[in-house]
């Protein structure tokens, strides 16, 4: 049950951790200038851009950013980008957004907790446990990428519960469509678990390598006294 809840920790914690990623200007713009991906019509590029920064910069900045009211007063074509749905989901996303980012650290402390208790009793089991439950964790977001892939259309109703509460339903919003079209949510699903695999696997090369090193140390310790005697 302990190693159960450490990969838990561990798996979530991975997964938030990585999340961070796609709330940064860096994957939208690397998702806007992709070949193929959709055009920004009725907008431009640049408006698309725009609307886009001012979204982020609500979720993602306390105090200095954008507010619900410079969004609601963002204005293409002298016509408002943002109506109320958008204005209520967009409340509703800032409200997951800081969960999920205190959830990130409750669940890195919790693996990290976890896995000193475990090392306390028995360090070499317990960084047996690690690589085990890291190689558990690649196998999961392999599926996990597969599922995004190849059956996002019965898993983004799924997603969309996560916003859809109170006055915010995603199916209103108008200006957040334009902004997030399906092809740009399906791709954050398959990089997420691409990335946390690599995160994966780095723990594991880098628990098997303090293992090696631990090893040769001891080793060498014991060559050391046996040449003293």
């Amino acid at each position: 049950m302990l190693r159960l809840s450490f990969g838990a920790a561990l798996g979530l914690a991975l997964l938030l951790l990585t999340l961070q990623f796609f709330l940064t200007p860096v994957y939208l713009e690397m998702e806007y200038e992709f070949a193929g991906f959709p055009p920004p019509s009725p907008l431009t590029s640049d408006q698309r851009y725009t609307a886009a920064q001012a979204f982020l910069s609500y979720l993602n900045v306390e105090i200095g950013g954008a507010t619900l009211l410079s969004l609601s007063e963002l204005r293409f074509d002298h016509q408002p980008f943002f109506d109320n749905d958008d204005l209520a989901c967009i409340l509703r996303a800032k409200a997951v957004r800081g969960s999920a980012f205190g959830l990130t650290f409750v669940m890195g402390l919790a693996a990290i907790a976890l896995w000193l208790f475990m090392a306390a009793d028995d360090f070499e089991r317990a960084r047996r446990a690690l690589i085990a439950s890291a190689a558990a964790l690649i196998l999961i977001y392999t599926a996990f990428s597969l599922l995004a892939r190849f059956a996002f259309p019965a898993l983004a109703p799924l997603l969309a519960m996560a916003l859809d509460s109170g006055p915010c339903a995603p199916a209103r919003a108008a200006g957040l469509a334009q902004l997030f079209p399906p092809d740009i949510v399906r791709d954050a699903l398959v990089l997420l678990a691409l990335f946390a695999r690599v995160e994966a696997a780095v723990i594991i090369a880098g628990a098997w390598g303090f293992g090696r090193l631990t090893r040769w140390a001891q080793s060498s310790a014991r060559q050391g006294r046996s040449s003293g005697h």
